[in-house]
């Protein structure tokens, strides 16, 4: 009887388990959904190009606008292990109206919150489906930004 009893427990943690690990880590996403949970407007965003190491920023509402529009559609896959421990090649960094740190996303690495910034929005490792398409729309902003 005991016997039995454990297995349920153990079975009943189990599934448990997963429902708390599929709210918190939900499997795909896309951009617009993570933009969507957004509590505050973003007033500034800064993109790294982790092959030079250069930082480019706009706090321009428009061009804010236009690059979460240009990447809404794109979708994301949570992943346990990071693709790639070699290094990144952009990251992007979204400041709120009246907070202070930030919200981030590693281009194949994830979103996680920084500089003290405590926000509810997914965090973890998230993969690009497309990683070509989401590379170019982060490149084509960080390029736009630098001319500007």
């Amino acid at each position: 009887m005991k016997k039995k009893l454990w297995i349920v427990i153990i079975a009943v943690l189990a599934i448990a388990g997963i429902i708390v690990c599929s709210v918190k880590f939900p499997y795909n996403i896309t951009f617009g959904q993570v933009f969507a949970s957004q509590p505050k407007t973003v007033a500034k965003i800064a993109v790294t190009d982790g092959g030079t190491g250069k930082t480019v920023q706009t706090t321009d509402p428009d061009k804010i606008s236009r690059f979460e529009k240009d990447l809404s559609e794109q979708k994301l896959h949570f992943s346990l292990i990071p693709v790639s421990t070699t290094g990144w090649s952009y990251r992007v960094e979204f400041y709120f109206e009246g907070t202070y740190g930030c919200y981030s996303y590693t281009l194949n690495d994830g979103f996680q919150n920084n500089g003290g910034y405590h926000g509810n929005q997914v965090t973890g490792s998230y993969v690009a489906e497309d990683y070509n398409s989401v590379n170019s729309k982060i490149q084509s902003f960080y390029k736009g930004l630098q001319k500007s």
